[in-house]
């Protein structure tokens, strides 16, 4: 690894943010690890020895706030600086993150400015800009020729249609996933899964996909009453309509 780049740990159970964040950090050259549970976070933690970690605050198996004081805890560990993300505006969670040392919060949904910003305020010595010019002088003199073409940033349009086509692969698994929490009414699972919708949908231009994961993400309660749990299965259905269209509006 060239003393550009930085190793970043990126601990998030949605497979979409895990891997928009990685692609993202990786056009910087940046060495990307992902987790997709505290567990693992640990994992990763202890074998790679990253050099900025990602956070999401809900996680399986531990959450991100004992993860949190789990990372605070050991020497090898305590003074990698953490960036969290939450869907959250819960003044309580992000007390208590500011007491664990977090260096910054984000809130989704994310952009790729806000990701940019972050690493750079937290790591300093501007390290994604200096990749990022060091590539502009490789390209340039490569081929200076093509110079305004090989340069040109990506836009908005071209990243939210590169995470759109991801997301699409992964519907069929997700509305599958959701059938068998609806059946089981499993509503941890339910959660879990209107959680990563929520900060998907308006990221890929399905606003209204972000509501209503929303909606159901602050119903879903353990032990629901039976009139609850209807509510529930009424506007998931609507979820899974959101999610049938989306496929329809972008197949190939």
């Amino acid at each position: 690894m060239s003393e550009d780049k930085i190793k970043i740990l990126v601990i998030d159970d949605s497979d979409f943010l895990r891997e928009a964040i990685k692609k993202f950090l990786e056009d910087y050259e940046c060495d990307v690890i992902v987790s997709v549970d505290g567990v693992s976070g640990i994992q990763a933690i202890v074998e790679s020895k990253p050099g900025l970690i990602f956070l999401d605050l809900l996680l399986p198996t531990i959450n991100g706030i004992d993860l949190l004081r789990v990372i605070k805890m050991f020497d090898e560990s305590k003074n990698i600086p953490v960036i969290v993300i939450t869907g959250s505006n819960d003044s309580y969670l992000i007390d208590q993150c500011n007491e664990l040392g977090v260096q910054k919060i984000l809130t989704k949904p994310l952009t790729r400015k806000v990701i940019f910003n972050a690493v750079e305020e937290v790591i300093g010595d501007q390290i994604l800009s200096r990749v990022k010019f060091k590539k502009y002088v490789g390209e340039k003199e490569r081929k200076k020729e093509q110079e305004k073409e090989f340069l040109r940033p990506v836009t908005t349009s071209q990243i939210k249609r590169d995470l759109l086509r991801f997301f699409v692969k992964t519907i069929d698994q997700k509305k599958s996933d959701i059938f068998s929490a609806l059946e089981a009414k499993n509503e941890v699972m339910l959660r879990n899964i209107m959680h990563e919708l929520r900060g998907t949908g308006s990221t890929i231009g399905y606003p209204r996909l972000t509501l209503l994961g929303e909606h159901l993400e602050k119903r879903l309660k353990i032990r629901m009453a039976s009139y609850e749990w209807r509510e529930v299965e009424i506007f998931t259905m609507e979820v899974l309509s959101m999610l049938d269209l989306i496929q329809e509006e972008n197949m190939q």
